[in-house]
């Protein structure tokens, strides 16, 4: 691959671990086709595997430097360190790329960007690790490109091997994305048949959701299914907690997504429950756009959109929903595939501020629900503090029970990571259990 297309990749880890920039955005505006068209796969291909690598492996990467190093790489200029990173991983992981074309072209990179002065300390550096390749007996949190805080973490909460599972799981290479077949527009037979001549593998993960793994396309908006809105984009955890949550209630009329961008599971009730009314709010208006562009492309009319702030009560709603879904923001650690900077991102401090902000959102939230209604709590994170601690949480307030909660865990579930609990608000009618 050509100088040009890792100059590219560079910017993309700077932008990421650098400047905060979300990795699966940067990601997405490097890979838009140009304007001519014209889609280079191969390039594509290079472009992802270098730059989501380097991030997977980013704590194993800079072990290794700083083990070669006469400067730590925290203390490297951010050019520097990010260039050996991702030199180290074509080096290392990428048998079709030749080590000394790693390095020379290394060396040219610093010199294009204004580092002609440390082209020899990157030469050293690189030359080193190629000849010494990978230290014995690493620590397990470094094998597995873990920060240890969060290895430790998750260890004191699920035991050495699950922890080990789960993330030699989020770290196997897969080729697959996880979509749900919509109800309204077409069959199944009829979206399959169309997925299927345009040479898209399918794989059914949850029949009862229609939920399925596809691969084998260059680009999904360029498939003819997606254009007619017979799918959406979402993992199977997602789809399972909207089912869940209609599974065995009452009749539903009103239901308020609290935190719905990009609005799956607004979707998924809204086409089962087509006489019902779903309001879908998020914090900014960018948000609330990319529910309002699914809901155009897949032709679901019964949603309504507002920007609203969830962490603030809300008068007018109170006890009028006969559902309400809190899909809170959180740690994101069950997303770690899809979002590898979330690792380095995140930090320890953060996850108290973190669960602060979801109660201070599920304070509003119950008082949406009416007596005999629901509440669905929901994250993308497998961290017991945010989700089973939380839901007891939820419990001190004696005018709820709990029906049913779930953890999907990777390495023990097919998915991402992803845990929800049902609670209903009980009636004054109902009776005491003793």
């Amino acid at each position: 691959m050509d100088n040009q297309t890792r100059y590219l990749i560079l910017n993309m880890l700077i932008d990421t671990l650098e400047k905060g920039k979300l990795s699966h955005l940067v990601l997405q505006d490097a890979l838009k086709p140009d304007p001519s068209g014209q889609t280079d796969h191969q390039e594509r291909a290079f472009i992802t595997r270098v730059f989501s690598g380097t991030l997977e492996r980013l704590v194993y990467l800079d072990y290794h430097i700083d083990a070669v190093s006469s400067v730590r790489v925290r203390k490297m200029k951010p050019v520097i360190r990010n260039l050996l990173r991702m030199s180290l991983y074509q080096m290392w992981f990428m048998d079709s790329v030749p080590s000394y074309s790693c390095i020379d072209e290394a060396v040219k990179l610093a010199r294009k960007r204004g580092f002609s002065n440390l082209t020899g300390f990157v030469n050293a550096v690189l030359r080193n690790l190629d000849r010494r390749q990978e230290l014995p007996d690493l620590p397990e949190y470094v094998k597995l490109s873990v920060p240890l805080w969060i290895y430790e973490l998750m260890t004191e909460q699920y035991g050495k091997q699950t922890t080990q599972d789960f993330f030699r799981e989020i770290r196997k290479e897969s080729k697959e994305t996880f979509i749900r077949l919509c109800r309204i527009s077409a069959s199944e037979e009829e979206i399959l048949q169309s997925l299927e001549e345009e040479g898209v593998s399918l794989r059914c993960v949850d029949s009862r959701t229609r939920c399925y793994a596809v691969s084998g396309f260059s680009g999904l908006t360029e498939l003819t299914a997606f254009r007619k809105g017979w799918f959406v984009v979402q993992d199977p955890s997602s789809a399972l907690c909207a089912e869940t949550a209609v599974k065995n209630a009452a009749e539903i009329r009103l239901v308020l997504d609290t935190c719905a961008a990009p609005g799956g599971k607004s979707m998924y009730i809204a086409e089962h429950l087509p006489d019902s009314l779903v309001i879908a709010r998020d914090l900014s208006e960018s948000k609330i756009a990319l529910i309002r562009e699914n809901l155009k492309r897949t032709g679901i009319r019964n949603v309504t959109l507002q920007t609203f702030d969830a962490s603030v009560f809300d008068p007018v709603m109170e006890e009028k929903a006969d559902l309400v879904l809190a899909d809170l923001p959180c740690s994101g650690l069950g997303v770690i595939r899809k979002k590898p900077d979330i690792l380095y991102r995140l930090k320890k401090e953060d996850l108290d501020s973190l669960c602060a902000l979801q109660k201070k959102i599920l304070t509003a939230a119950k008082r949406y629900v009416k007596p005999g209604g629901i509440l669905m709590y929901s994250t993308c994170t497998v961290n017991r503090s945010e989700n089973q601690d939380m839901a007891q949480w939820i419990l001190q307030d004696s005018a709820f029970r709990l029906l049913e909660e779930k953890q999907f865990l990777p390495g023990r579930d097919p998915f991402d990571g992803f845990y929800y609990a049902k609670f209903q608000k009980i009636r004054e009618t109902d009776p005491v259990k003793v």
